[in-house]
């Protein structure tokens, strides 16, 4: 027996995050040889199923422009009556939509997701992996097994290989996918694909209608088996979403759509703790109805769970890394086939914020550099609209052609959520043009000559710079001085007006002079001693009996006698020698010798007569005798 449609409705359904194409069918038995062959061909791979219009992915900028629902999204790339169509024989079947996305523009929280792992709620916990009781099951297709499509109604996931289930809240939607295996015989295989919808905190939604309630088991672990404590305010419930499906495989060939029970919404699909209806774990459970071909078979079902417990659970904030994912789902009950296209939209944001203004360029003297600003003066705005931060990060000094004299380079950053960053640079020039400040003149200095050019005293004034004193508003001050050489006075004596300049590190300099003299006004040193005596015969000869020194240079020594009474020596006998002694600058000493003369040499006869005999009664008649001495005349 094969399956055709033979008419159809179309109407289109907008719910919250889901945008469906709806299409009723009627299905009518064909026992006619004709049909098969018509079955066939629409059925194989030459014919298959296709969206209406391409389902594009992208990136965007902003967290604005991802969209927030189904509708947006076809909207935003115009797409219009979205259909999965079979060109063979022109068939067009419904397209569901669930979005499931990242994104605080939906609630106004943080973007965030969660990933668990979904295990077989299982009543006593003491049961090891692939160990079950009775009514253990993540999924329980009531009837399967008595329709004789399957042997048991009660399928498990591989322990090794757990359901996924991902949360998304900020969309209010989940999503449960995985393998899933006939407890009874693991070749009897269905792939499940579960989206959910219209999030609700439970004691909000029990709030709505008296009729609405949770599901909730007893506690296995309870002496008396008391009822699961739970907190509706922690429990979120769910809508199962059109276009959730199993596909056989393995033993099991065919599709089946999922559909929520009951139709009043009275009970949903209950997520926390407690509420899984099987143990008071955190897991996740609801009851749908089930139709599709199974096997070659048209089967339906209005009693099925959903029965998990969730664990490992991951929640990822992912500011900036946001996104919108779109599953779109058709089914194809008569081919017993799925078409189903995830398409996502992330936000990356790689645009940094635009500075309109800041901190100028300036320049400033270096003892007055401005005060870093404050960062309220750096204005900035982001392409998405959102905060950005300004922070102060760095200054950075580049050397100029001194050390007062140099650029400084002040840095801001502005920031995005997303880590995107511009910078404000002020730029300063520092520079110096201040000169040295004199804040005590250089003084003169008078010392008395050495001789040898006082050149202590001198380096020792030259080196405290005439006593002066300066200062800089910057940085140091270095003395140089113009000094060459003394003029060259009387003497050793001499002066010079010397100019000491007090310079900053950028060659600003100031001024001043003062003279360094070397005097003479000491008389020289005479010495000799008060009475000598020369031999007669030496006077006068011009000798001088003394000695003088002078420290700035050098002495003459004149004298002046005067006869005096006394010694033997005639006409004078002794003389006061009065001695002066004057240095190169004028200065003289005096002082006084007594020069006494003495004769201890005896007269030498220039004619002595010859001898001669006479008789004695002869006058004798000598002949004249003369001498002379080295002092005076001799008497003979």
């Amino acid at each position: 027996m094969f399956y055709i449609r033979c008419s159809y409705t179309e109407f289109l359904v907008n719910q919250p995050n889901q945008y469906i194409m709806r299409k009723l069918l009627f299905l009518a038995s064909m026992c006619f040889l004709g049909h098969t062959s018509m079955y066939s061909q629409q059925c194989t791979d030459d014919c298959p199923l296709e969206f209406s219009a391409l389902l594009p992915s992208a990136i965007v900028e902003c967290e604005d422009d991802l969209p927030a629902s189904c509708a947006d999204y076809l909207s935003d790339y115009s797409i219009v009556n979205l259909t999965a169509d079979n060109d063979c024989d022109n068939s067009s079947y419904e397209v569901f939509c669930t979005i499931l996305g990242s994104s605080s523009q939906v609630d106004g929280v943080s973007a965030l997701y969660r990933e668990c792992e979904g295990l077989t709620a299982k009543r006593n916990s003491a049961l090891g992996d692939n160990e079950y009781g009775v009514t253990d099951g993540a999924l329980r297709l009531y009837g399967l097994s008595q329709a004789g499509i399957t042997d048991s109604d009660y399928f498990v996931e591989d322990p090794s290989n757990p359901l996924s289930f991902v949360h998304t809240p900020n969309t209010s939607t989940a999503r449960l996918t995985g393998t899933l295996y006939c407890r009874d015989n693991p070749d009897q295989i269905l792939h499940l694909d579960a989206t959910f919808d219209s999030e609700e905190n439970a004691a909000d939604w029990l709030a709505q209608d008296a009729s609405n309630s949770l599901l909730i088991a007893d506690d296995p672990n309870q002496s008396g088996y008391g009822l699961c404590t739970v907190d509706p305010n922690s429990v979120s419930v769910f809508n199962l979403a059109a276009g959730s499906h199993l596909v056989g495989d393995g033993d099991l060939s065919g599709v089946l759509a999922l559909s929520h029970m009951p139709t009043s919404y009275s009970k949903r699909f209950q997520l926390g703790e407690g509420v899984n209806n099987h143990n008071c774990n955190y897991g996740l459970s609801g009851w749908f109805a089930w139709d599709g071909f199974m096997n070659g078979q048209v089967l339906s079902g209005l009693s099925a769970d959903i029965v998990i417990d969730l664990e490992n659970c991951v929640e990822t904030t992912v500011e900036c890394e946001e996104y919108a994912e779109f599953v779109f789902t058709a089914l194809d009950l008569d081919c017993g086939r799925v078409l189903t296209q995830t398409a996502r939209i992330d936000r990356d944001d790689t645009i940094a914020p635009v500075i309109s203004s800041g901190p100028a360029d300036a320049t400033a003297q270096c003892d007055a550099i401005p005060a870093v600003a404050a960062n309220t003066l750096v204005i900035a705005t982001d392409n998405c609209g959102g905060d950005v931060t300004i922070a102060y990060v760095n200054e950075v000094r580049v050397d100029g052609a001194c050390d007062d004299t140099y650029t400084l380079i002040r840095r801001w950053s502005a920031t995005d959520v997303c880590s995107n960053a511009s910078y404000h640079e002020q730029t300063l020039s520092i520079v110096d043009t201040t000169s040295p400040a004199i804040t005590l003149a250089a003084s003169g200095e008078s010392v008395e000559c050495d001789g040898l050019g006082n050149s202590a005293a001198l380096t020792a004034w030259l080196t405290s710079h005439g006593d002066a004193s300066a200062t800089d508003n910057c940085g140091d001050v270095t003395w140089s001085n113009d000094f060459t050489s003394l003029s060259d006075d009387c003497g050793a004596t001499g002066s010079a007006e010397v100019t000491f300049t007090a310079t900053d590190d950028c060659g600003n300099s100031s001024s001043t002079s003062a003279t360094f003299t070397i005097l003479d006004t000491t008389d020289p040193v005479l010495t000799n001693d008060p009475q000598i005596t020369i031999s007669c015969d030496t006077y006068p000869d011009g000798v001088v009996y003394a000695s003088a020194s002078d420290d700035c240079g050098s002495v003459v020594i004149t004298f002046n006698d005067a006869g005096v009474s006394g010694g033997c020596v005639l006409p004078v006998g002794a003389y006061l020698r009065t001695y002066t002694a004057t240095d190169d600058c004028g200065h003289t000493s005096t002082s006084e010798q007594v020069v006494t003369l003495v004769d201890d040499t005896a007269p030498v006869f220039t004619s002595v007569p010859q001898s001669y005999t006479i008789e004695c009664d002869l006058d004798l008649v000598l002949d004249a005798a003369t001498a002379q001495d080295n002092c005076s005349g001799a008497v003979v």
